[in-house]
């Protein structure tokens, strides 16, 4: 087991968020579970976590956190630099996702979801890198997505704010190199978590109307993509396995990418392995 690190972990109250602050936590991590409206909408899920870490005896705390918001975000890491001193990990997990016809979304609909996928993960950065930077250590997770590399029809937006997330954290891992801190990325393929039920529709319904048949495929794709994965033994553990998984690992040695996925993800190493070698090049001209 590595040593004991103070984890916050954004979107912890279902799915990959929760498995991976319950995971870190009975791993001896200091965790900060953090999650929006705790004494509101998600009030229930928060008292679960905090029964859960009573009974387990571990260290798990819940901090209000809602990454559209950049005051949310300050206070969420200021909090926990308050109570622990530190922050050494950052796992940037919160997000959802969209399921349409791409021209029928608005753009203010795109807007939200970016908001929450990427500008949400840029707000919690800022937010925890200067305590980061001073340490001279830490480690940003990002929850991307196999869909970050590869491009489905029906959920475009989703794609285009999953291939700016991984832009995003592959220059931010070159930039913060220096200062010893490592940004990463983990890409799962499809699980059975409730993520699935927090996707967006298309709201311009009179465009939808003017595909025809085809308006019905993205609903139908959907429903296809539910009962493969609801047949499908994949454990959503599996991601939480991979976040401790990096921390576990040396400081300047870990990937910036790892594939969990159920169908082994095969396709998505291949793209990665290609981009590597070419990130390579491009590095080795500039002196990097």
């Amino acid at each position: 087991m590595s040593e004991s690190k103070v984890v916050l972990i954004t979107g912890s109250n279902t799915g990959f968020g929760r498995l991976t602050a319950e995971t870190l936590a009975l791993a001896g991590h200091q965790v900060f579970a953090s999650m929006r409206q705790i004494n509101g909408k998600n009030a229930a899920a928060a008292q679960s976590m905090r029964d859960w870490a009573s009974e387990k005896q571990v260290k798990l705390s819940l901090v209000e956190c809602d990454v559209v918001n950049e005051e949310s975000c300050q206070n969420a890491a200021a909090e926990v630099l308050a109570q622990a001193g530190r922050i050494d990990v950052l796992v940037n997990n919160a997000g959802f996702g969209v399921s349409g016809i791409q021209e029928c979304f608005t753009v203010e609909q795109a807007q939200q979801i970016f908001d929450v996928n990427v500008f949400g993960v840029m707000r919690m950065n800022r937010a925890v890198l200067p305590a980061m930077r001073t340490q001279k250590s830490g480690l940003i997770i990002n929850i991307s997505s196999g869909l970050g590399r590869v491009v489905m029809p029906f959920v475009g937006i989703y794609n285009a704010s999953k291939f700016a997330l991984e832009a995003l954290a592959e220059g931010l891992n070159y930039e913060l190199r220096s200062f010893g801190i490592d940004v990463v990325v983990i890409e799962p393929g499809a699980y059975p978590t409730d993520f699935s039920h927090n996707t967006l529709k298309a709201a311009d319904e009179a465009r939808l109307g003017e595909y025809g048949t085809m308006a019905q495929m993205p609903e139908q794709m959907f429903a296809a993509m539910q009962m493969m994965i609801k047949n499908n033994p994949a454990n959503p553990q599996d991601i939480a396995d991979a976040v401790k998984s990096y921390l576990d690992m040396p400081a300047g040695q870990r990937p910036m990418r790892v594939v969990s996925s159920p169908d082994g993800g095969k396709g998505i190493m291949m793209i990665n392995e290609t981009c590597a070698q070419v990130q390579s090049k491009l590095l080795k001209f500039f002196g990097m």
